[in-house]
């Protein structure tokens, strides 16, 4: 601790004396306390030198930006994230006239007024651009320290500007067709590749409301009746696709007919990226052989997201191969019980034009009469008292409805129904089962899609 000895003239002059004294000492602290710049001019600008007679304060730097075509604002200090296509310009500015305003860019610590950059005359520009913006190059952050310093003055205190840059993209999609090559296909085959797409996703997540395709071919519409859509990660559709819609209509997709599928696996998200799409097909058993089927052309509009992307590529996309329907071969396993409504079906005692058979082969175009019993027992819980309809058939061809029941339990002996079958090809008699007041004559009510595994016999029409 240091003792300050007073001089005799301070303690003639008591209290008058002291604070004379107070003002002398701190004249004399200023002036040996260095500021926390050294004034050494360095490039360009000048030798600046305080002077202790006149400690007015310099008034400090404000910032102010302007995209070019863009908004612009102001900042007095701290950070702001500006979002352009363009170059930005920064603006230095001072109110003091004549003052020279020193400033670093590059994150470097204002210590030193000689190692500075410096604009003369109160203001001064810089210009934020981001050299070859892309997806990836889209960022740039600018670390901006400045002081103002006007002749015989002492200098401003430090501002400082953290500007963040993000040079904006359109989110854009890029769809593409992937070439197929064509081939045959069979009846009952299932996903059956018709178009390839390729999706490269920009910037943002797209999502799709809908992807609309159109089938060309000389197929009869009950030749296919479900769609369904996949995504990838490679040109190859394989076990590792995973479905995004599917599209079921029992009266069959005609040639010409423009079907939407929704994307509703992911919730029709798609991330940033490359992904691919596959429209796939089943072949219903019953095709017209020797057929052709193939996905038509489709403009971009056909995928329509949600306004957030730019779609560009190919368009209109190109059409996928052309696909010739051959004769099939049985694929399933018969199963005679099926679980429906939480009530357990057998089907059994099957007769195949008066032989018992779960698989007969019968001529294109003469009658088979298909007679069996129904029995059904309770599997489950759910609504006790409902009234409950059993249709055996086959499907959009003929059937009929055995049993009109209520609760879970119910049977019926020799039930039958007849059909012809207009074509070769394979032909199975299903089930289903519907929660309403009395039987209905409704195809897609009576018997289900021949792919659910709900099939108890097969004819074969030659």
């Amino acid at each position: 601790m240091h003792v300050l000895n007073l001089p005799a003239s301070v303690k003639k002059y008591g209290t008058r004396g002291s604070a004379l004294f107070a003002i002398l000492a701190a004249g004399l602290i200023l002036a040996a306390c260095p500021l926390p710049y050294e004034f050494s001019g360095g490039n360009g600008a000048g030798a600046l030198s305080r002077d202790p007679s006149s400690p007015d304060v310099t008034p400090p730097v404000t910032f102010s930006y302007q995209q070019v075509g863009g908004s612009g604002g102001t900042v007095e200090n701290g950070s702001t994230t500006i979002s352009t296509s363009n170059d930005t310009t920064i603006t230095l500015t001072t109110s003091m006239p004549n003052a020279t305003i020193f400033f670093t860019d590059d994150g470097t610590p204002l210590t030193s007024l000689s190692g500075a950059q410096s604009f003369s005359g109160s203001s001064g520009q810089l210009v934020l651009r981001i050299e070859n913006p892309s997806p990836t190059n889209r960022i740039r952050e600018k670390q901006i320290r400045a002081v103002a310093v006007a002749p015989g003055m002492r200098p401003s205190p430090l501002r400082e500007l953290i500007a963040t840059v993000t040079y904006f993209f359109t989110p854009r999609a890029t769809v593409t067709s992937v070439p197929i090559t064509p081939s045959t296909v069979t009846q009952t085959s299932r996903r059956v590749v018709l178009r390839v797409l390729r999706m490269e996703v920009e910037i943002d997540q797209l999502r799709l409301d809908a992807i609309s395709s159109v089938l060309g071919g000389s197929h009869a519409a009950t030749d296919i009746r479900r769609l369904e859509m996949w995504r990838g990660t490679s040109s190859t559709f394989n076990d590792d696709a995973t479905l995004v819609g599917s599209l079921f209509r029992d009266a069959g997709v005609a040639p010409g007919e423009a079907v939407n599928i929704v994307p509703s696996g992911l919730n029709g998200r798609f991330d940033p990226g490359v992904h691919y799409l596959f429209l796939t097909a089943t072949i219903d058993s019953a095709a017209t052989l020797g057929a052709e089927v193939f996905a038509a052309g489709m403009p971009l509009p056909n995928l329509a997201d949600f306004g957030e992307h730019e779609l560009s590529g190919s368009d209109p996309l190109s059409p996928g191969p052309q696909r010739t329907i051959a004769a099939g071969t049985n694929p399933f396993a018969m199963n005679p019980v099926h679980t429906i409504h939480q009530r357990r079906f057998e089907l059994s005692n099957v007769r195949i034009n008066n032989t018992q058979a779960v698989e007969a082969t019968v001529p294109a175009g003469t009658p088979v009469t298909v007679q069996f019993d129904l029995s059904s027992s309770q599997a489950g819980d759910f609504c006790p008292g409902c009234v409950v309809q059993a249709y055996v058939g086959v499907r959009a061809v003929a059937a009929t409805c055995a049993v009109s029941f209520t609760g879970f339990n119910a049977s019926v002996e020799n039930a039958a129904f007849t059909f012809t079958p207009p074509q070769p090809g394979l032909y199975y008699v299903s089930m289903g089962a519907s929660l309403d007041f009395n039987c209905l004559d409704n195809p897609e009510r009576r018997v289900a899609y021949f792919d659910l595994g709900r099939n108890s016999a097969l004819i074969v029409a030659q």
